[in-house]
């Protein structure tokens, strides 16, 4: 099961188990509430699924071997996600300078 996967099961588990369903299924699972809750919305709101999900293969050529300071790292608005914040985030945008 991938992420999407497993948050749309969560939530319908607790949809199943009704009132504390979300807090139950959660201590169970060891996924975050949240996880659980956007899983059980995402349901509410129609999911399904055997919805398609869809990705595409980018050949393009990027420059290797760029560093990048750690000033510049800080620099960066990166707000990590809960699950697996290591690898799974988002990076804001910047405010454009006037």
């Amino acid at each position: 099961m991938d992420e999407r996967m497993t948050r749309l099961w969560a939530g319908a588990e607790a949809e199943a188990i009704g009132r504390g369903g979300l807090a139950m299924v959660s201590r169970a699972t060891g996924l975050a509430l949240n996880t659980v809750k956007r899983g059980r919305n995402e349901l509410r709101d129609g999911a399904k699924s055997d919805d398609i999900v869809r990705a595409t293969i980018d050949r393009r050529r990027y420059p290797i071997g760029k560093k990048v300071t750690p000033k510049q790292m800080r620099e960066l608005k990166i707000e990590p996600h809960t699950f697996h914040g290591d690898w799974n985030y988002t990076i804001h945008p910047r405010p454009i300078a006037p």
